[in-house]
C-alpha cells in the first residue's frame, strides 16, 4: 500500500487547493520556519482521524480551517483527502485506489468519506486497524512526540507496542465481547428475576384459565340455547306481524274504500241539502214573484180604469159636461141604492153568523159529552183488555210450555240423530287429521332437506361473493395506485414541459435571444441543448463535456449572430456564445486521441452518441468531436496516463479528466436543472404514461369482468335467499298447520267423548218431557174456556165504543163544516163591508170630481192623448204579466216536485250513510285490534332483538348460526341447567385465558432466552479467552522481536552502548507496562529524563526503526525529528531512512541538509503571501536526468 497523493483545501495555512504527490522512498518537505511545513503532517494525521486538539496544535476543531489573512477572508470549510494505492489489497476494500477524506465546517460539523462515499470515523479506524496506521501507531511522529514517548508512563507506552504487535483489533474485539458479556449477565439476572416472578403467577392463572374455559363453554352453550329461544320467539312474532300487516293492509284498503264512499255520500248529502235549500229559496222566490205580479196586475187594472175614465172624460166636449154631471148624479144615486143593498146584505149575513154560532155551541157541548163517555168506555175496555191479555198470557204460557216440551222432545230426538251423525263425522275427521299430519310431516322433512342444500349453496355463493369483493377491492386499489402514478407523472410531465417552454436553466441572455421576435429570429436555430438528443446512458457525460456550451446558440450565419449580439448590448441582457453554421470549422481528432478512444474502457468519441439534424453535425463535431467517453474514472485515468494526459476524457458518471492531468468531479445538481436531461425525462414520462394508461385500461376491464361476475353471484344468492325465505315461511305455516291439526285432533277426540255422554243424557231427558207434555195439555184446556167467556164481554164493550166514536166523528164533521161556513160568512161580511166603504168613497170622489170638472176641463183635454197611450201600454203590460204569472206558476209546480224528489234522495243518502258508518266503525274496531296485535308482536320482536344485541351481543345472522334443533321445552330446561352450572363456578375472570397464555408464552420465551444467554455467556467467555491467548502470544512474539531489534538499532545509531525493553509485570502480559532501559556509550544506565535532546531523539528513532523492522508500516511521517541531531547522527539517520525506504514510504519534514540529500522527492513550502502557504516540488531523479 502506498500514500500516493495528499489533497487539501482550506486546511490551516493552505487557503488554496494543493495536491502533494508522494512517490516511493523518501519525500522531504522543507521550508523556512513558519511557512507551514508541519501543517502537512498535521493534515495527514487529521485525515487519519486524529481527535486530539493538542496534538493538532489547536484549542478547538475550527482552528484547522483557514482563518484568513490581511488580504483574504476566512474560509468556511477545511478538507483533506489522502489517496492510497491499494493495488496490493492491504486495505479491506475492493478498490485499487482508496481515497480517505475528512471535511470540517466552521459550524463544527464534520464529515468523513471513503471513495467519496459518506462514512463514520469508526469505519476509517477499522479499515486501518491491521495496516500499521492505527490510532496509537508511530505513523506520524511530530515535534512533541519524542518527549511524549519517553515521558509517558509504562502503561501508556504499551499502546505503541500493541499497535506494532497488531493486537489493537483484538483489544477492540475483547472490549466488545466484555461489553456484550456484561450485558448478557445483566440480562440473565433480569430474566431470572422475571422468571421467578412469573412462576408465582402461573399456577393461579392456570386454575383461573381452566375455570374461564369451562365458563366460556357453558356460556357459549347457554348463549346458543338463549339465542335459539329468542329466534323462535322472534320468528313467530315476525310471522304474526307479517300476517297482521297483510290483514291490516287489506282492512285499510277496505276502510279507505268505505271512507271514500262515505265522503262521497256526505258530499252528496251536502249537495242535496244545498239543492233542497236552493229549491226552497226558488219556491219562496216564485211565491214572492207571483204575489208581486198579482199586486202589479191589480195596480194596472186600477190604473187602466183611471185612464179609461180620463179618456172618456177627455173625449167629452164641454157640451157633455152637464151630461156628465147628470151621469155622475145618477151614478151617485145608484151608488147610494147599492150602498143600501150592501148594508142590508151585511145585516142578513150577520144574522146567519149568529145562527151558525149558536148551532156550533150546542153541538160542541154534545161533542164534549161524547168524548167523556168514550173515555170512560175506553178505560173500562182497557181494563178488560188487560184482563184479556192476562188470560191470553196464561194461555200462551201454557201453550208455549206445551210447545216447548214438545219441541224439546222433538229437538232431543233430532239432537240424538245429529249427535249420532256428528259422532260419525268426528270419527271421519279423526282419520283425516291423522292423514293430514302425516302429509305435513313429510312436506316439512322435504323442506328441511332442501333448506340444508340451499344453505350450503348460500355459504358457497357468499364465499364466492367475498372473493370477488376482495378481488374488486384489490383491482380498485391497483387502479387507484395506477391513477396516482398517472397523476404524479402527469404533474411531473406538466412541470417539466413548463420548464422546457420557459427555458428553465438558461441564462438571461440566452432566453432573451430565443424569445425575441425580431426579423433575424428566423436565423436562430436554437441552443445546443435544444438541438441535441442524447441517450440516457450518456446524458451525464455529454452535459459535463459540453458544460456551458449547452447554452451556446447556433445561428445560420455570422450576420445573424452579429445582430443578436447587438440586441444583447442594446438591451443590456448579458453575454452569449454563438456558433454560426457558415463559420464553424471542424478539427479532426489527433492520433493520440484516436488511440485513446480505442483503448479498453473507452466508449468512443462523445460526438458519436449525440443525435441531431444533419445540418448541425459540424456543431456536434466542433464541440464533442475530440472528447472521449470512458466507462469509469479508473479507466479514464489509465487512458489519460497512456496518452500522457493530452486528451480530454469524460466518464459516464460525469468525472472529467482534462489535458494536463487535472480532474473535475463530485456531486451534480438536480436532474431537472439540465435541459437535455429534462427532454429525455419528458420522453420517458410520455412512454411511461402510455404504458400505465394501458395497465389502467386492463384493470378497468378486469374490474368490469369481476363486477359482472359479482352481479351474477349476487343474483344467484338473492334467488337462493328468496327460496330460503319461502321455505322458512312455508315451514312456519306447516308448523302452525301441524300444531293446529294436533289441536283439532285433540278437540275431535274430546268431542267424541262429549257426544257419547250427551246421547245418554238425551235419552233420559226424552222420558221426562213426555210426562210434562200430558200435564200441559190438561192445564191448557181449562185456560182456553175462561178466555172464550171473557172475550165475548170485551167485544160488547168494543162495539159500544165504536158506536160512540162514529157519532163523535159525524158530529166533528158537522162542526167542521159549520165552522167553515161561519168563517166564510164572516169573510163575506168583511168583503161586503169593504165594498160599502168603496161605494162611500166613490160617492165622495164623485162629489169632489163634479166640483173640479170645470177646473179640469182643459187639463182633461190635454191629458186625453197621454192617457190613451198609457192605457195601451198598461194593457200590454197586463197581458205580459198574465203570461209570466202562468209560466211562473208552472215553474213553481215543477220546483215543488223537484224538492219532493230531492227529499226522497236525501232519505236514501241518509240510509246509505248510516250503513257505511256502521261498516266503517266495524272496520276501525278491527283495525284497532290489528294495530294492538302488531304492536304486541312488534314489541315482542324488538324485545327479542334487544335481548340478542344487548344481553347476548349477537346479530341475527350470528344467532342463526348458533341455532339449535331442540324443542323449546328442552331448550328451556337446558338453559336452567346451564345457568345453575355457571352460578356454581363463582367469580370468573374473562381475561384469565389470555393472561395465562401471555404469561406462559412469556415464561417459555424467557426460559429460552435464559438458555440463549447462558450459551452466549459461555461463548463470549470462550471468545475472550481465545482473544487473550492470541493477544498474549502475538504480543510476546512482537515484544521480543521489537526489543531485540531495538537493541541492535540503538547500538548502530549510538555507535555502541546498549538498550532494552523490559516488562514491568511479566506475569501479566496483557496489561503490563513497558520500560525503556538505555545506556549510551561510555555512560552508566540512567533515567530517560536525564538524556540529552539528541540522545532522546536517537532513542525514539531507534524505537521507530525497531518497530518498522518487526512490522513495516505503509508510510511514516516524521516532523523535524532530526532537529536535535548533530551532523554525524543526521548522516546515520539518513542511512537508516534509505535502508528502510525499501519497505516503508517516508515523508520527512526537515531543515537538515543530510536528510534532504537522502530524499528522492523534495517539496518546498513557502509563504509568498502573508499567512498563505504554497508548494514547490522537485524530483531529484528527473533533475539528474
Amino acid at each position: 500500500m502506498l500514500l500516493r497523493r495528499l489533497e487539501a483545501y482550506g486546511f490551516k495555512s493552505f487557503a488554496e487547493k494543493i495536491e502533494l504527490e508522494f512517490g516511493r522512498g523518501i519525500t522531504a518537505i522543507v521550508g523556512p520556519n513558519g511557512s507551514g511545513k508541519s501543517n502537512i503532517s498535521d493534515a495527514i494525521r487529521w485525515a487519519l482521524g486524529e481527535q486530539s486538539l493538542r496534538t493538532l496544535r489547536g484549542t478547538k476543531m475550527e482552528d484547522v480551517i483557514f482563518a484568513g489573512s490581511t488580504k483574504r477572508r476566512p474560509l468556511g470549510v477545511a478538507e483533506v483527502s489522502l489517496v492510497f494505492d491499494n493495488s496490493d489489497g492491504q486495505l479491506p476494500l475492493e478498490f485499487n485506489e482508496v481515497i480517505i477524506t475528512r471535511r470540517v465546517f466552521r459550524s463544527g460539523d464534520s464529515e468523513y468519506y471513503l471513495n467519496k462515499t459518506a462514512c463514520r470515523l469508526k469505519d476509517i479506524h477499522e479499515i486501518l486497524a491491521d495496516t500499521g496506521l492505527g490510532r496509537e501507531s508511530m505513523t506520524v511522529i511530530g515535534q512533541n512526540k519524542v518527549d511524549e514517548i519517553l515521558s509517558s508512563k509504562p502503561e501508556e507506552r504499551r499502546l505503541l507496542f500493541e499497535e506494532a504487535a497488531g493486537i489493537t483489533k483484538y483489544k477492540q474485539r475483547k472490549r466488545d465481547a466484555l461489553r456484550k458479556l456484561e450485558d448478557a449477565e445483566q440480562n440473565l439476572t433480569r430474566v431470572q428475576d422475571i422468571i421467578a416472578e412469573l412462576q408465582t403467577q402461573l399456577e393461579p392463572l392456570k386454575e383461573s384459565a381452566a375455570r374461564t374455559v369451562t365458563f366460556n363453554k357453558l356460556s357459549a352453550e347457554l348463549t346458543a340455547c338463549q339465542a335459539t329461544v329468542l329466534l323462535e320467539r322472534l320468528e313467530k312474532a315476525n310471522k304474526m306481524v307479517e300476517s297482521a300487516n297483510l290483514e291490516q293492509t287489506h282492512l285499510t284498503d277496505q276502510s279507505i274504500a268505505i271512507t271514500t264512499r262515505l265522503t262521497s255520500a256526505d258530499n252528496g248529502k251536502e249537495s242535496l241539502t244545498l239543492q233542497i235549500a236552493q229549491a226552497e229559496e226558488r219556491l219562496i222566490f216564485s211565491d214572492q214573484a207571483i204575489t208581486a205580479m198579482t199586486t202589479e196586475s191589480e195596480r194596472i187594472d186600477s190604473r187602466s180604469g183611471i185612464l179609461t175614465e180620463r179618456i172618456e172624460q177627455a173625449h167629452k166636449a164641454e157640451a157633455r159636461i152637464i151630461g156628465e154631471v147628470d151621469r155622475i148624479t145618477n151614478e151617485h144615486v145608484t151608488a147610494g141604492s147599492k150602498l143600501v143593498d150592501l148594508q142590508s146584505e151585511i145585516e142578513v149575513k150577520q144574522q146567519q153568523v149568529l145562527s151558525i154560532q149558536g148551532w156550533v155551541a150546542e153541538k160542541s157541548i154534545r161533542n164534549d159529552e161524547l168524548l167523556t163517555s168514550i173515555k170512560q168506555m175506553e178505560n173500562q175496555l182497557e181494563a178488560g183488555q188487560e184482563q184479556t191479555f192476562d188470560h191470553l198470557q196464561q194461555v200462551v204460557n201454557a201453550r208455549n210450555s206445551l210447545r216447548m216440551f214438545e219441541r224439546d222432545a222433538v229437538a232431543l230426538m233430532g239432537k240424538q240423530d245429529i249427535l249420532a251423525k256428528e259422532y260419525n263425522d268426528y270419527l271421519k275427521q279423526q282419520a283425516e287429521f291423522r292423514t293430514t299430519e302425516s302429509q305435513l310431516q313429510n312436506e316439512a322433512e322435504y323442506l328441511a332437506t332442501e333448506q340444508k342444500e340451499l344453505q350450503g349453496q348460500t355459504v358457497l355463493l357468499r364465499k364466492d361473493a367475498t372473493q370477488l369483493e376482495n378481488q374488486l377491492a384489490t383491482i380498485s386499489e391497483r387502479e387507484r395506485q395506477i391513477a396516482g402514478i398517472i397523476q404524479e407523472q402527469s404533474s411531473r410531465l406538466t412541470v417539466l414541459s413548463s420548464m422546457q417552454h420557459e427555458l428553465e436553466g438558461f441564462g438571461r441572455a440566452i432566453k432573451g435571444i430565443l424569445k425575441s421576435q425580431y426579423s433575424w429570429k428566423s436565423g436562430i436555430c436554437g441552443a445546443i441543448a435544444q438541438l441535441f438528443s442524447v441517450p440516457d446512458k450518456y446524458v451525464n457525460a455529454i452535459e459535463v463535456a459540453l458544460g456551458g456550451a449547452q447554452q451556446h446558440i447556433v445561428t445560420d450565419t455570422d450576420q445573424t449572430a452579429k445582430q443578436a449580439i447587438t440586441l444583447l448590448k442594446t438591451q443590456n441582457l448579458g453575454r452569449a456564445t454563438f456558433l454560426p453554421l457558415n463559420t464553424i470549422r471542424i478539427t479532426k481528432p489527433r492520433d493520440a486521441e484516436l488511440l485513446a478512444a480505442s483503448q479498453p474502457g473507452a466508449l468512443g468519441f462523445a460526438a458519436e452518441v449525440v443525435s441531431t439534424d444533419e445540418r448541425y453535425k459540424p456543431v456536434v463535431n466542433y464541440l464533442l468531436g475530440r472528447v472521449i467517453i470512458a466507462q469509469t474514472i479508473n479507466a479514464a485515468l489509465v487512458i489519460a496516463r497512456n496518452s500522457g494526459f493530452s486528451v480530454r476524457i469524460v466518464t459516464l458518471d460525469g468525472e472529467l479528466v482534462n489535458p494536463g492531468g487535472s480532474l473535475t468531479g463530485g456531486s451534480r445538481g438536480r436532474k431537472e436543472a439540465s435541459f437535455i436531461a429534462r427532454t429525455n425525462e419528458i420522453d420517458t414520462l410520455k412512454h411511461s404514461l402510455e404504458r400505465v394508461s394501458e395497465k389502467r385500461i386492463h384493470f378497468e376491464q378486469e374490474k368490469n369482468v369481476s363486477s359482472t361476475a359479482m352481479t351474477e353471484v349476487n343474483s344467484k344468492l338473492g334467488c337462493v335467499e328468496a327460496r330460503l325465505k319461502e321455505i322458512e315461511l312455508r315451514q312456519t305455516e306447516l308448523a302452525i298447520h301441524i300444531d293446529r291439526n294436533q289441536v283439532d285432533a285433540k278437540k275431535c277426540e274430546l268431542a267424541l267423548k262429549t257426544i257419547s255422554s250427551e246421547i245418554a243424557e238425551c235419552q233420559q231427558q226424552a222420558a221426562e218431557f213426555q210426562n210434562k207434555i200430558m200435564q200441559g195439555k190438561s192445564a191448557l184446556a181449562l185456560l182456553e174456556n175462561q178466555e172464550i167467556s171473557h172475550k165475548s164481554q170485551v167485544v160488547d164493550w168494543q162495539n159500544q165504543v165504536k158506536s160512540m166514536k162514529y157519532e163523535q166523528q159525524v158530529l166533528n164533521a158537522e162542526l167542521t163544516d159549520a165552522k167553515i161556513k161561519l168563517s166564510a160568512a164572516t169573510q163575506e161580511i168583511t168583503v161586503t163591508d169593504s165594498a160599502c166603504q168603496q161605494v162611500k168613497d166613490t160617492l165622495v170622489s164623485m162629489t169632489t170630481h163634479l166640483s173640479r170638472l170645470q177646473n179640469e176641463k182643459k187639463q182633461i183635454q190635454a191629458e186625453a192623448g197621454q192617457a190613451q197611450t198609457e192605457l195601451a201600454s198598461l194593457a200590454e203590460c197586463k197581458e205580459k204579466l198574465q203570461r209570466d204569472k202562468c209560466q211562473l206558476t208552472d215553474t213553481r209546480q215543477a220546483q215543488y216536485a223537484a224538492k219532493l224528489e230531492l227529499l226522497s234522495g236525501m232519505q236514501k243518502v241518509d240510509k246509505e250513510t248510516k250503513e257505511l258508518r256502521r261498516q266503517s266503525n266495524e272496520l276501525q274496531a278491527r283495525l284497532h285490534e290489528i294495530e294492538l296485535l302488531i304492536a304486541k308482536y312488534g314489541y315482542e320482536a324488538d324485545n327479542c332483538r334487544e335481548q340478542l344485541a344487548g344481553q347476548l351481543a349477537l346479530s341475527i345472522e350470528e344467532a342463526r348460526a348458533l341455532k339449535r334443533t331442540d324443542s323449546i321445552d328442552e331448550l328451556l330446561k337446558t338453559i336452567t341447567y346451564l345457568e345453575s352450572q355457571i352460578a356454581a363456578l363463582g367469580f370468573v375472570n374473562p381475561a384469565a385465558i389470555n393472561e395465562y397464555n401471555k404469561v406462559q408464552e412469556r415464561y417459555s420465551f424467557l426460559q429460552a432466552q435464559t438458555g440463549d444467554l447462558l450459551r452466549a455467556k459461555e461463548s463470549l467467555t470462550s471468545i475472550i479467552s481465545d482473544i487473550d491467548t492470541t493477544m498474549s502470544r502475538q504480543f510476546t512474539m512482537a515484544f521480543k522481536a521489537i526489543s531485540q531489534s531495538f537493541g541492535e538499532v540503538f547500538v548502530r545509531l549510538f555507535g555502541g552502548g546498549r538498550a532494552e525493553l523490559v516488562l514491568i509485570e511479566p506475569g501479566n502480559i496483557l496489561s503490563t507496562g513497558i520500560d525503556i532501559i538505555v545506556q549510551p556509550p561510555g555512560k552508566k544506565l540512567q533515567n530517560l529524563a536525564l538524556l540529552s535532546g539528541g540522545e532522546r531523539s536517537l532513542t525514539v528513532i531507534a524505537l521507530l526503526f525497531a518497530i518498522l523492522t518487526v512490522r513495516p508500516a505503509p508510510f511514516c511521517v516524521v516532523d523535524e525529528i532530526d532537529a536535535a541531531l548533530d551532523e554525524a547522527n543526521v548522516e546515520r539517520f539518513s542511512e537508516f531512512l534509505q535502508d528502510y525506504a525499501q519497505s516503508t514510504q517516508f515523508i520527512v519534514v526537515t531543515h537538515r541538509k543530510g536528510t534532504m540529500e537522502a530524499a528522492s522527492v523534495l517539496h518546498g513550502v513557502t509563504m509568498e503571501e502573508s499567512g498563505i502557504s504554497r508548494l514547490v516540488s522537485v524530483k531529484f531523479i528527473d533533475k539528474a536526468g
